[in-house]
């Protein structure tokens, strides 16, 4: 299964950036991305194959040691991952400084007894790292401090309310992005500028907008039931659950952070897609977790699974037919 997934990262070409890639690689320009991926392109004397062995399969890799960290089997969380995310996982190289995060949570949700603050300062050590494989990550590394917010209705009030009243500092922090002054190279400067102004409505049809809308719900939906599934049992309080906790408010910060994006004042939504997608490796572990622990039921796990089943087999559709569903 595991090589199944690497022949599919491999040739995952139903994206533009699988050609936008492609396209720089050959050409030997890989301006206005990190540098990492430069050392990693010339590593491999620009072989765009081996290029993207290297920072799929490594992200791919990453997250399985994650999952053998928190006690699950790495090779059914992997394809968990797959059923769940497999056309998400593929779709740009933010996927390896997602992987490193998660890694870096691990270490905050699992320290070693005795060990409690170095396990704390390697676990933050990986997740500022994950900035050098996408410069995206330096917000959900403030989402990450979540895992020691004591979780009760009052902290989640008022966490709730920090992070909407953030939303006038993103702004102004997006504001300046877009204006080509933050960085000082002009490609980066471009590039972030695209990002902004970028509009996610020019050409997309209903069926894209119920494709896009059916993607985002493999998110919120497990992770509202979850939330319900926490509210309604006595996990916050049992120790034996906090592993499972800290993966659970992380996660929830991060999509908190994705959701107050939708009130910046950008002309798109591609900033808010961008931090959902990070929520999907601690997403996943998460509902392994909550399986394996009996929090939630196999109908339950599977209800999950169908309804991402149903979202790519309605992408497939849409792709098969797109001509005739504009």
């Amino acid at each position: 299964m595991v090589l199944f997934i690497i022949i599919h990262l491999l040739f995952a070409y139903d994206g533009g950036d699988y050609f936008s890639y492609y396209e720089r690689i050959r050409e030997h320009d890989l301006s206005g991305i990190e540098p990492i991926y430069s050392l990693i392109a010339k590593s491999v004397h620009y072989n765009y194959l081996l290029f993207r062995l290297l920072i799929w399969g490594s992200a791919l890799l990453v997250f399985m040691i994650t999952a053998k960290r928190f006690k699950l089997d790495p090779y059914k969380t992997a394809y968990i991952l797959y059923v769940l995310y497999f056309s998400t996982f593929d779709y740009a190289r933010v996927s390896l400084a997602m992987a490193i995060y998660t890694f870096g949570i691990s270490f905050l949700c699992l320290p070693k007894n005795g060990w409690k603050v170095c396990s704390y300062l390697i676990g933050f050590l990986f997740i500022g790292c994950s900035v050098i494989f996408h410069r995206s990550m330096v917000f959900p590394v403030l989402a990450s401090a979540m895992a020691f917010v004591p979780l009760n209705k009052k902290n989640i009030i008022l966490v709730i309310i920090a992070f909407f009243a953030s939303v006038p500092l993103l702004n102004y922090g997006f504001n300046l992005i877009s204006s080509g002054q933050f960085f000082s190279n002009q490609d980066i400067n471009q590039k972030i500028s695209d990002y902004a102004v970028q509009s996610f409505q020019e050409g997309f049809s209903i069926y894209e907008w119920i494709r896009r809308g059916l993607q985002y719900a493999t998110f919120f939906v497990p992770f509202i039931f979850i939330s319900f599934m926490f509210h309604k049992s006595e996990v916050i309080e049992n120790d034996g659950f906090l592993p499972t906790v800290r993966l659970f408010k992380v996660t929830f910060g991060i999509l908190l952070l994705a959701v107050s994006t939708l009130m910046v004042d950008l002309e798109s939504f591609i900033v808010f897609y961008r931090f959902l997608f990070i929520s999907m490796l601690p997403l996943t572990l998460l509902i392994c977790l909550c399986r394996k622990q009996h929090l939630i039921t196999h109908g339950q796990f599977l209800s999950f699974l169908y309804l991402s089943l149903f979202c790519s087999g309605f992408g497939v559709f849409k792709r098969l037919l797109g001509g005739n569903l504009a």
